[in-house]
């Protein structure tokens, strides 16, 4: 990869990272202020709970959030809101939070022309044997998508619970001495 495509790519994914953090906290701030209040109090004592481990340990559940794809991104954006996360805690969270995924994504995206030629040749060799009738031109998702880059995400995001989980083994093992 050239040089000039490399910093080219650099600075695209930084864009987008940055205006995916401002879109983001776009709607966190609208949520915060139309919904939270309101939310917070039909919701009740579960809310409360949640809220509170929430704030205790809020950048590295942002973290986790924005790291394994298990949450859709517009939940991530409003759960914060109605938990009481603090902006700065969230626009933090979510800018480094997204940025892992942000070039895997940008990266699949990268490989799509190897996709897409290992698609046009399984069709130029498919038409060579049963004619252009019985063939399709198929490009399969999970080329882009893979079990690799799901599993990576997955492991950073449990990478950034860490500071949970020992924080909470430290209060056992104090309350145990």
């Amino acid at each position: 990869m050239s040089k000039f495509i490399r910093s080219t790519f650099a600075v695209l994914a930084l864009a987008a990272v940055v205006a995916a953090t401002m879109g983001a906290t776009i709607l966190f701030l609208i949520a915060r202020t139309a919904v939270g209040e309101g939310f917070n109090e039909r919701a009740g004592p579960w809310l409360v709970k949640l809220s509170e481990g929430f704030k205790d340990q809020a950048l590295s559940y942002m973290l986790f959030l924005r790291l394994v794809p298990a949450f859709p991104f517009w939940f991530v954006n409003i759960a914060p809101a109605v938990l009481g996360v603090p902006p700065r805690t969230y626009v933090i969270g979510t800018f480094l939070g997204i940025i892992p995924a942000t070039f895997a994504f940008a990266s699949a995206g990268a490989g799509l022309d190897s996709v897409v030629m290992a698609a046009k040749n399984e069709y130029a060799a498919c038409v060579a044997l049963k004619g252009s009738y019985a063939c399709k031109l198929k490009i399969h998702a999970s080329s882009l998508l893979t079990k690799e880059l799901i599993l990576a995400l997955v492991l950073l995001g449990l990478v950034a619970l860490i500071p949970v989980v020992l924080k909470r083994w430290r209060k056992m093992h104090a309350a145990a001495k």
